[in-house]
């Protein structure tokens, strides 16, 4: 009668919201997992930093970089490094590194790696040259706590000035530290 109908709804009601708990909960995983995996897709899995791509794309979206600055941060003789010591502990090297600099950086700021021993920060709230060269050297000694040394350029941001012209300026300081063996050169 009634009730064996009540009751079989019931079982229904009960066996539906569980197979749509069931439902949600694979989709809810299958999101969470596509999440990570683009998580993961955006941080160098050597280094624990923002991967080159995703990096650069954010570096491209700044066009205005007042109060922002930009460091390139170069390892020095890297290449001894996995000529003497072999690649495993070069991979250590720069697994050290990019935690020492990550380490270093504010909340906001923002650590790359751009290739082999390249690594590159998006600083925030960097308005003059001395802010600059403090943060430079926070971050030369964040990677001698690691035993290498490195070279680091800054460009500090201005008006009208793009991420990826304040790169390529920080770029430029840095090879330019790197010819002068002077380690950070050129906050500008």
């Amino acid at each position: 009668g009634a009730s064996g109908t009540l009751g079989m709804l019931l079982v229904i009601a009960v066996g539906g919201v569980a197979a749509a708990r069931q439902h949600w909960t694979a989709a809810e995983h299958a999101r969470h997992t596509i999440d990570a995996l683009v998580e993961e897709a955006h941080i160098d899995q050597l280094t624990g930093c923002m991967a080159p791509g995703p990096f650069r794309t954010l570096v491209a979206n700044l066009t205005d970089t007042d109060g922002v600055a930009v460091a390139m941060v170069d390892l020095d003789d890297f290449k001894a490094i996995n000529d003497t010591h072999g690649h495993p502990h070069g991979d250590r090297v720069l697994a050290d590194v990019g935690d020492a600099l990550r380490r270093t950086v504010r909340a906001g700021d923002v650590v790359g790696r751009i290739g082999g021993d390249e690594f590159a920060v998006v600083l925030q709230g960097i308005h003059e040259p001395a802010q600059a060269r403090a943060v430079a050297e926070r971050l030369d000694r964040a990677v001698r706590t690691v035993g290498v040394t490195a070279s680091i350029g800054i460009a500090v941001g201005a008006t009208g000035r793009s991420g990826p012209r304040a790169l390529g300026r920080a770029d430029e300081l840095m090879y330019a530290a790197k010819r002068s063996n002077t380690r950070i050169l050129g906050i500008a």
